[in-house]
C-alpha cells in the first residue's frame, strides 16, 4: 500500500509526519500558521447537522486520497 507524504507539510512542522503520528495539535499548528490550502490540505469548519450532511466529510477525504493516488487514514485526537 502507497501512503502519501506531504514534505511540505513535515516542513511546515518540523517533523516526519505520519498517518500513526499525525493529531490536532499538528493540524491546530498549520492553521494558526495560515498555512495555505493545497492538494496536501484542506481545511473544512462544519459539514452541516442534517443526516444529508454525513457523507460529506467522507467524499472529500476520499477525493484528496484518489488526487495523490494514495489512501486515507484519521487523525487521533492528542
Amino acid at each position: 500500500m502507497s501512503t502519501f507524504r506531504s514534505q511540505r507539510l513535515e516542513k511546515l512542522l518540523g517533523a516526519q509526519i505520519t498517518a500513526e503520528s499525525l493529531t490536532w495539535k499538528h493540524l491546530l499548528k498549520l492553521k494558526d500558521a495560515k498555512v495555505r490550502e493545497a492538494a496536501d490540505l484542506d481545511y473544512k469548519l462544519l459539514y452541516g447537522t442534517q443526516p444529508s450532511d454525513r457523507h460529506k466529510p467522507g467524499g472529500d477525504v476520499v477525493a484528496m486520497a484518489n488526487t495523490q493516488g494514495g489512501h486515507h487514514r484519521r487523525c487521533r485526537r492528542g
